[in-house]
């Protein structure tokens, strides 16, 4: 019994210790940020950056259509890296040397399903922002979509990631298993002073419950709902530029 009581208090003390670790190494804001390219046709230039949902860059195609039907021809580059979150995502972009006129941002499924906070979100969303902002490129951020988190399956992840998740859900989640609203919310507060554009992307694809046809699954986008969201992205940029030049 008292082998086994040990055994249990050393689990716990290894996983809390992991968890610490992992707190304190939570943000990115010291991320070393490289000088940028020097771009061609910077003004007809659109960078998409992101998680899974930009990966392979399947957004690249649907974009690019969806803005030569608004007559507007532009190149479309995608960094797309599954899996990360907009920590790892801001400390991608700082690394590249990419700018273009428009920098799309479409990322934070992984901090949700992971529970990192609406804070960690915001803050990096955030950076993410400002950052394009100093490279001369108009950022335009898509919102946590409202996609379905409690039927993302977890059980193939480790065992210890597991336990992480369920604690930070309840140290930064406030127990919330899906708190998608707060993390825009607070994602809004902290870019609130920045020259930003938001794109909800709800009324374009809505969930997997109100709109099946348009994902694949729980956390993902089908063909088709892919083709609706950069439809959605092209028209907040049309309508960027439109007043940009009325201004």
């Amino acid at each position: 019994m008292r082998t086994k009581t040990a055994i249990s208090a050393i689990v716990a003390a290894v996983l809390l210790a992991v968890v610490a670790v992992s707190i304190n190494h939570r943000y990115s804001d010291d991320a070393r940020i490289a000088p940028i390219a020097v771009n061609d046709n910077p003004s007809t230039r659109v960078l998409v950056i992101g998680d899974s949902w930009v990966a392979d860059r399947v957004l690249d195609e649907p974009i690019r259509d969806a803005l030569a039907r608004r007559t507007i021809v532009a190149q479309v580059h995608s960094l797309g890296y599954s899996g990360e979150r907009t920590g790892k995502i801001y400390e991608h972009l700082a690394a590249s040397q990419e700018t273009a006129a428009t920098c799309v941002i479409v990322a934070g499924i992984n901090d949700s399903i992971g529970h990192f906070g609406a804070h960690y979100y915001a803050h990096h969303i955030r950076l993410l922002a400002k950052l394009a902002l100093q490279r001369g490129c108009s950022p335009l951020i898509v919102e946590l979509p409202q996609y379905d988190q409690e039927g993302v399956v977890a059980g193939d992840a480790p065992a210890y990631l597991r336990v992480r998740n369920l604690l930070y859900r309840f140290i930064f989640d406030h127990g919330s298993f899906a708190p998608i609203d707060q993390y825009r919310q607070q994602a809004r507060n902290d870019i609130a002073g920045l020259h930003v554009n938001l794109l909800n992307p709800d009324p374009a694809i809505g969930s997997p419950t109100t709109r099946p046809e348009l994902w694949e699954n729980p956390s993902h986008l089908s063909a088709k709902g892919r083709i609706a969201l950069a439809d959605a992205i092209a028209s907040a940029i049309f309508a960027r530029m439109h007043q940009n030049v009325s201004s």
